[in-house]
């Protein structure tokens, strides 16, 4: 085997390992709370739970509505989801690498506006936001993998137990491994040294 097959197959294998690593894979389930569709034409229903969360807190379980709640879209796709209670929670568990560093990435919006204070909290690292109604906006937070199971929480912090109107809207939530540097480093070279060797085959 020649040099330049094996510096082939090694830069592909390269590629291919970032590729396959599942970096940029989402470690939740139901982030954007498609599954189990409300009946149609509903356009919102309690679900408790929302398949792959756990609800804790006040209520009867989030609201899951659809594009027709409201007269506006949802965040992303076709479902959201409602905190409709003081203190009610949505949570998730999901399995973490040791130092590994992750990203939470979230939207949010409310039902009336500047009235749905929500605490989003992963381990040790938390937020405090406000929705705004027919406003989704995207929210992230950085926070380092323990090497077990972590949970990320959302909770409804407006007002007292059912209070009309402080009810936070989420929607399309994702953890996601972030690369380290030398990741991107390696997969860089492999396409660099796959590009010249392309180029070499073309010459000859």
């Amino acid at each position: 085997m020649t040099t330049a097959s094996v510096l082939s197959r090694c830069a592909a294998a390269a590629v291919l390992a970032m590729a396959g690593s599942g970096v940029h894979a989402n470690l939740l389930t139901n982030g954007s709370f498609e599954d189990n569709l409300i009946d149609a034409p509903g356009v919102w229903e309690h679900q408790n739970p929302p398949p792959g969360w756990t609800v804790s807190g006040s209520g009867s379980g989030p609201v899951i509505f659809s594009n027709s709640y409201l007269g506006g879209p949802v965040g992303a796709g076709s479902q959201a989801a409602q905190l409709e209670w003081h203190t009610q929670a949505l949570s998730q568990q999901f399995a973490t690498v040791l130092n590994q560093p992750y990203e939470l990435s979230f939207m949010v919006s409310g039902y009336n506006a500047a009235l749905a204070p929500l605490n989003v909290a992963v381990g040790p690292v938390f937020g405090n936001y406000v929705g705004a109604n027919g406003t989704w906006t995207t929210h992230t937070l950085s926070f380092t993998g323990t090497g077990s199971p972590m949970t990320v929480t959302f909770t409804n912090t407006g007002g007292a137990a059912g209070t009309y109107g402080f009810y936070p809207h989420i929607d399309n939530v994702s953890v996601t491994a972030v690369p380290e540097p030398s990741a991107y480093a390696l997969a860089l070279a492999g396409l660099g040294v796959m590009g010249l060797l392309g180029r070499r085959r073309k010459a000859v």
